[in-house]
């Protein structure tokens, strides 16, 4: 008890010690303080070393570790005994079931993540899905994730879509790739690669114009040689049904024969009208040259300007060919080189030319096989396009003149002359002047010779109208034209006419057939063919039908709609060649178009076409606008609606002049029906005057939704319809077209307007397969147009597999998920059944406020929901499949509406999109919640370590310093919502990495964890005044970074700290565990009579308890001793020795039945006086037996008996330092009021200099003895001081020095000066002191350091200068380098102190200069306030 006593005055002691310990231990520096502050001087730590030494003390006093007398053992029961020892057992066996559970969770650990791995192979997963990114984002930009305009977007796509995904054939490769490549056929198809088609055959094609045919007519005019600037510029192509593509590259010429190979199959000609001529004729003209008026003209129906057979162009090429040939004959057309070769066509009757240019549209010919000249056959024939029944032949067929007249309509006098204006495009429209008509007369001259040579005529007669004809056509015939000359050299012939039965009646007449003439109005005589409008051609206004029999009653005046009422003018001639093959039947060139292999990166190929998705919103109201005024400027503008809209939209730019895609040749209604196109009102005036307004089709439109059939030109069936984009527009890039085509199909997206103001979203979608790592992979890009103008885009990218155990480690893992579903499940039970207990004794709420089975609970739960996410998942791939190819588009190679897709077939990629898209979303879904139980498994392992003191430091200092954190986050949240709410106001204009609240809070965590200034700077300071900026930023780094991240850091040492201190006696996890493994390897291979374990010794405590009384009476007696012995020391002071550990752990079956059974005050009591030596083992084992368990459960005790001394031992003497110190601070204060009193006298009675201040307060009593018992003196000058480093950020230097002298040791003399405080790196302090230089001196040491007004003075550096190198009485000043090693030698890179020194002997040392420096006499010149000071 008085050992007990005495403990506990020695922890009274030192708690009071430590109250009081800033009284007794002195505040100078010195190294002896400096080793007690390490310990005492925090007031807390402290209290903290007092409070564990107290505890302890506590403890063995009440658990008996200070042992009870001998003597007193008698009254101890067996019952302590066997209680306490289970209580060991129990704290064993509980520390080796944690570590099992450990060992478990590790288990569960591993095999989860196994399974985790054989579900997703990472590597694999990463060389697709990282090459796909890097080969698809391409250019985009990655740090924004902005688009700068639309054609950016069509950029990327072109660039890294179509270029890297499709390509061209090559021919030449030594491949035949097919469809793109087959035996030749013409100008198709790879020779090279393919070889040749021999089942051609040869065909010729002849088409020719009107003029071109007229050339080779016989009996027809040849008009070949007239110049037409000006004409329809007639093309041809023939299209092969069988190849898919028209025969030549270039649309052919006519008038020319072209010979080609053909295969077997079904052939179109197909004819084109290049050029429109309707615009460069106006209506008048049209009436003066073919009579019809301008009421009844047609107008041009035509869609395209290429279109073959438009009425409007019909009659406009006529019109514009007989201004040509009025040209030709009369304009100065004709050649003057070959008078003998005069065109007398040019005298033809004018309405035989009329009638026959209306026949003249078109082409004529024929397209033969060329077999040679006899058995050739004809394939097809071309007619030209006449509006009349034969008008090529002229007035010859009376059924021209007869048609025409049906077409008559009344009209006023029209009279119209040779010379009027036509008013023709590009054609010279000057009245012939009578200098280009007067070389005519030779022609006329010559053209009655040629018509002498063809009368019946005598000589005189010849010489006659020889002889008239060179009379009348000489020099003076410049006053009419041609055509009146030659009429005039008939007069002698036939003389002039008053009336019709004067002339010549039997005259022939090649245009009518017939001979006879009439009186015309010139009063000469005429063939009859030219007397056909009564009024104007006949002298009495009636053509003769007795002399000229159909003559006359041709219509001044035509109906041109009645005429052309009729009339077809087909663009296409339908024919085909069967040389081979029967008619009709399929002749195969080149293959179907077949699926070809597009590889998006290597190895990983494109599955079915790359789909593109639109969505749109409709135009809406301006609604947010409120300002009225406003509001009318607003009228015109487009807001963004709020429904999606499905109405079709674009153009198709295949009619589209200016685009690339343009083909003029195409018909609209060939590819679209009215309904498709757009609708456009047109208004025009009849021949009555009345002005009617009709809405005709025009241009096709371009896109249509996802729910509308392009091939039946209506909505799809319901069945047909993916109803998530029902209002979608959808695009495929079908994995059939090649490069070029692809190119072309983006154009068309591109030109058509597919991306307009109404665009809100588009997606671009493709999925591919990598056969060697069996891996499918979805890719999505998505982009967005926002309502401010910019172009956000995002991309998803998933591998996933479909064959999950179609591998080959597939049992594994099978095996491995059903072996971690079995650990689930038994976790589950084992809560489930700490709940029941929990119930049971009425600790439920305990339970529930735990965290660590709140975090057992949502691991739980979340791998149930991972579980059932793979499930799923299974599910959803183990009934994958898939074609063999996915052809969307109907046409690959169409002329017109690129993107026609069949329905069934769009239907079927798009179910599989959405099975991949749905796997991929599930795996993504199931990697995740597997990711989450990973971390939640990690929580579980640390909650599971808790025990260990060791191990369970994490979660104790998280638990310790809970509180205080819970506080500081809701500061810290404060201030970052402040800031993030104030940054997206002040920066999120233009600031994107703060233009909202979520972006705000990230853009601030980045500044502080990572304080990149070219992440923020440079776009803030232009978002904000700078000023604003400026305040925003460092006031936020400083509160944030300066103050709250370090006093978070504070928190977590502090509590960190504190339990540190607590677990430094704590056995390691190492040992534990080897402990743990050596038990287990014993009972695995030691004999249970050798090695007995935990729990059969509980067992036979168990049974030793039960035959126990239930009460007992402790008599305690606490007896000052630390003596170990090898024994278990229990709680109360129970002592468990070899004797009593051997009764204990035998079993009592064990006993002779014959063996007396002990009485309950000897059994055991008696034998804990028995020395443990003086025990008869059994066997050997028996003896290793018992004492491994007295080992087991005593290791602890002498360790903490150890610790206890030692803390005693420790405290004592810094108790006793603490004191003795206390002395030394008090002699300081007494030596120095006597200093500070003597000084005062000496200053009120005397003038002599006083010493300088001693820093070392102990020696100040012999301070004035210091210079009289010195052996020479120091005079030292602190001069200045330059190159001195920034030891700072934040401020510049405040340099002082100490100065002092020091032994052979290092050690300092007893007295010390100190400068004055300067700023600046080079500073001048000219401050002189002097000091005594005592036997062990050597050295003068100079130390300079950075005051500092809140941390410690920072160390600069120091300066030695050794004292017998000085000369005796020399001035010495000079510059000395300022060294400091923990410094880096480029700081410390000039910085130097210049000293003046002076070493004056003592007397009888050396000679004394004549007048000593300074006139002093050797005074340290110092301001007396600095010294008393």
């Amino acid at each position: 008890m008085q050992s007990v006593r005495r403990s506990g005055v020695v922890a009274s002691a030192l708690r009071l010690a430590s109250r009081h310990k800033k009284h007794f231990i002195p505040e100078h520096d010195d190294p002896l303080r400096d080793m007690l502050d390490e310990d005492t001087d925090h007031q807390t730590a402290a209290a903290m070393r007092l409070e564990k030494l107290d505890k302890i003390l506590t403890e063995k006093t009440a658990n008996g570790l200070v042992t009870i007398d001998p003597a007193e053992k008698v009254n101890l029961v067996k019952e302590k005994r066997i209680d306490g020892l289970m209580h060991r057992v129990e704290e064993r066996i509980e520390r080796t079931h944690h570590y099992y559970s450990c060992m478990a969770l590790t288990v569960f650990i591993s095999f989860f993540v196994l399974v985790m791995a054989l579900q997703n192979d990472v590597g694999m997963a990463f060389s697709i899905e990282k090459t796909m990114l890097d080969t698809v984002v391409g250019d985009l930009d990655t740090e924004t994730f902005a688009l700068k305009s639309t054609d950016e977007f069509f950029t990327w796509f072109g660039d890294n879509i179509v270029d890297r995904i499709f390509r061209d054939p090559i021919c030449g490769d030594g491949v035949c790739e097919q469809p793109h490549e087959f035996p030749s056929v013409g100008r198709f198809g790879c020779e090279i690669d393919c070889g040749k088609y021999l089942k051609q055959t040869t065909i010729s094609i002849k088409l020719e114009t009107f003029p071109g045919w007229s050339q080779a007519a016989q009996g027809q005019w040849d008009i070949s040689r007239i110049r037409r600037r000006v004409n329809p510029d007639y093309r041809w192509n023939i299209y092969s049904e069988t190849i898919g593509a028209f025969l030549f590259e270039e649309d052919q010429l006519p008038d020319a024969t072209i010979v080609t190979d053909v295969p077997d199959g079904a052939l179109t000609l197909h004819m084109y009208q290049t050029e429109i001529v309707s615009t460069q004729v106006d209506d008048k003209s049209i009436y003066d040259y073919l009579f019809m008026t301008k009421n009844t003209l047609p107008q041009r129906e035509a869609s395209t300007d290429f279109d073959f057979g438009d009425k409007r162009e019909a009659i406009a090429a006529g019109a514009i060919l007989m201004r040509q040939i009025f040209d030709y004959c009369f304009g100065g057309g004709m050649s003057l080189d070959d008078l003998d070769n005069f065109d007398m066509n040019c005298f033809n009757p004018e309405q035989d030319t009329q009638i026959r240019i209306m026949g003249s549209y078109g082409l004529k010919g024929t397209i033969t096989t060329a077999n040679g000249t006899r058995d050739k056959t004809i394939l097809t024939e071309v007619d030209f396009c006449d509006l009349l029944p034969n008008g090529v032949v002229g007035l010859i067929d009376p059924a021209n003149k007869a048609y025409i007249q049906t077409a008559a309509v009344d009209c006023d006098t029209v009279r119209r002359s040779d010379t009027s204006s036509v008013g023709i495009s590009g054609e010279e429209e000057e009245e012939p002047s009578a200098e280009a008509l007067a070389p005519l007369a030779p022609l006329a001259h010559a053209a009655a010779a040629g018509w002498l040579a063809s009368q019946e005529l005598t000589a005189e007669e010849r010489e006659r109208v020889v002889g008239a004809v060179q009379a009348a056509l000489g020099p003076a015939a410049q006053d009419s034209p041609a055509a009146r000359a030659l009429k005039q050299f008939l007069v002698p012939i036939f003389g002039p006419c008053l009336s019709h039965a004067e002339c010549y009646q039997s005259q022939p007449d090649r245009f009518m057939g017939f001979p006879g003439q009439f009186c015309d109005a010139a009063g000469t005589c005429n063939i009859c063919s030219n007397c056909q409008l009564d009024g104007v051609h006949a002298i009495n206004g009636i053509c003769p039908q007795s002399f000229c029999p159909g003559s006359g009653n041709y219509p001044a005046c035509i109906n041109a709609e009645e005429l052309a009422r009729n009339w077809t003018c087909p663009a296409t001639k339908a024919f085909g060649v069967w040389n081979y093959h029967p008619p009709g039947a399929r002749v195969d060139v080149k293959e179907e178009p077949a699926p070809v292999p597009r590889f998006v990166t290597p190895y990983n190929r494109l599955v079915g076409p790359v789909m593109l998705t639109q969505i749109r919103r409709g135009n809406g109201q301006c609604d947010q606008v409120i300002n009225e005024e406003v509001q009318k400027f607003s009228r015109l503008d487009k807001c963004i609606g709020t429904r999606r809209d499905g109405t079709p939209y674009g153009l198709d730019p295949a009619f589209l002049p200016t685009s690339a895609e343009y083909d003029g040749k195409l018909a609209p209604e060939a590819f679209y029906v009215a309904g498709e196109r757009v609708q456009v009102n047109f208004t025009r005036q009849t021949a009555d005057g009345e002005r009617v307004t009709t809405q005709e089709a025009t241009n096709p439109i371009g896109f249509f939704p996802h729910q509308y059939d392009s091939l039946t030109h209506a909505d799809k069936e319901s069945g047909l319809i993916w109803e998530r984009d029902r209002d979608a527009f959808k695009q495929y890039f079908d994995e059939r077209v090649t490069a070029t085509r692809a190119r072309s199909m983006l154009n068309y997206l591109n030109d058509g307007r597919w991306i307009d103001d109404e665009t809100t979203n588009v997606e671009v979608e493709l999925v591919t397969f990598n056969a060697n790592l069996n891996r499918f992979t979805y890719v999505q890009f998505k982009f967005e147009w926002q309502a401010g103008g910019s172009i956000h885009w995002d991309y998803k990218l998933q591998a996933i597999a479909m064959d999950i155990y179609d591998v080959d480690w597939g049992t594994a893992q099978l095996l491995a998920e059903l072996l971690c579903i079995i650990m689930l499940c038994a976790n589950l039970l084992t809560e489930i059944r700490d709940i029941i207990i929990s119930l049971r004794i009425f600790q439920l709420r305990q339970y529930v406020m735990s965290p660590g089975n709140f975090f057992d609970w949502a691991h739980f739960i979340l791998m149930t929901a991972s579980w059932i996410a793979w499930l799923n998942h299974w599910h959803k791939t183990s009934s994958f499949s898939m074609k063999a190819s996915y052809p969307v588009l109907t046409d690959i190679s169409s002329s017109a509406r690129y993107f026609t897709a069949d329905p069934q077939l769009e239907l079927e990629y798009l179910e599989l999109m959405d099975e991949v898209r749905k796997s991929a979303g599930m795996m993504e879904e199931y990697s995740a919640l597997s990711s989450i139980c990973i971390v939640l498994f990690v929580l579980r392992m640390l909650k599971a370590l808790d025990f260990q003191p060791r191990m369970g430091v994490v979660t104790q200092t998280i638990a310790h310093s809970l509180v205080d954190v819970v506080h500081f986050l809701f500061l810290w949240c404060l201030v970052f919502v402040g800031y993030a709410c104030v940054g997206t106001l002040l920066f999120g204009h233009q600031f994107r990495s703060m233009s909202d609240l979520q972006k705000s809070f990230t853009t601030l965590a980045n500044m502080i964890l990572t304080m990149d200034r070219n992440e923020f700077y440079s776009q803030m300071a232009h978002s904000a005044p700078g000023w604003s900026f400026h305040l925003y930023l460092w006031s936020f780094i400083i509160l944030s970074f300066f103050l709250l991240i370090n006093i978070f850091l504070a928190i977590l040492v502090d509590s960190y700290a504190t339990l540190k201190s607590k677990t430094d006696v704590s056995s390691t996890v190492y040992d534990e565990l080897m402990e743990l493994a050596w038990d287990w390897f014993r009972w695995l291979t030691y004999p249970k009579t050798r090695f007995m374990s935990d729990e059969r010794l509980m067992e036979r405590l168990e049974q030793h308890k039960s035959g126990l009384p239930s009460t007992y009476q402790l008599r305690q007696a606490v007896v000052t001793s630390l003596d170990h012995k090898e024994q278990v020391l229990l709680p109360g002071g129970v002592e468990v020795g070899l004797h009593a550990m051997r009764r204990l752990c035998t079993d009592p079956a064990d006993k002779a039945p014959d063996a007396p059974l002990p009485s309950p005050d000897q059994d055991d009591v008696s034998s804990d006086e028995e020395d443990d030596k003086d025990i008869e083992w059994a066997s050997e084992r028996e003896q290793d037996r018992v004492e491994d368990l007295v080992e087991r459960y005593s290791e602890k005790v002498e360790h903490e008996e150890e610790e206890l001394l030692g803390l005693i031992r420790v405290d004592g003497m810094k108790r006793a330092l603490s004191l003795f110190r206390h002395q030394q601070w008090l002699l300081g204060k007494v030596s120095r009021l006597e200093t500070l009193l003597a000084r005062l006298a000496a200053r009120l009675t005397t003038n002599k200099p006083l010493l300088p201040r001693m820093t070392s307060t102990k020696l100040l009593a012999k301070a004035s003895k210091t210079v009289a018992k010195a052996h020479g003196l120091l005079r030292v000058t602190v001069v200045e001081a330059r190159g001195l480093p920034l030891l700072d950020l934040m401020r510049s230097v405040d340099p002082y020095c100490l100065v002092f002298l020091a032994d052979a040791h290092g050690e300092p003399g007893e007295v010390a000066y100190k400068t004055d405080v300067k700023k600046g790196n080079a500073p001048k302090w000219h401050e002189e002191f002097l000091f005594g230089i005592s036997p062990r001196t050597i050295s003068l040491c100079i130390t300079l350091f950075d005051k500092d007004a809140v941390t410690e003075d920072d160390l600069i550096g120091s300066v030695q200068v050794t004292i017998g190198d000085l000369e005796p009485w020399a001035d010495l000043e000079e510059w000395h380098t300022i060294v400091n090693t923990k410094i880096p030698a480029h700081k410390m890179h000039g910085a130097q102190l210049r000293l003046h020194v002076t070493r004056q002997p003592a007397e009888g040392d050396g000679p004394r200069p004549p007048a000593p420096r300074g006139g002093g006499g050797g005074a340290p010149r110092r301001n007396i306030r600095k010294l008393l000071a």
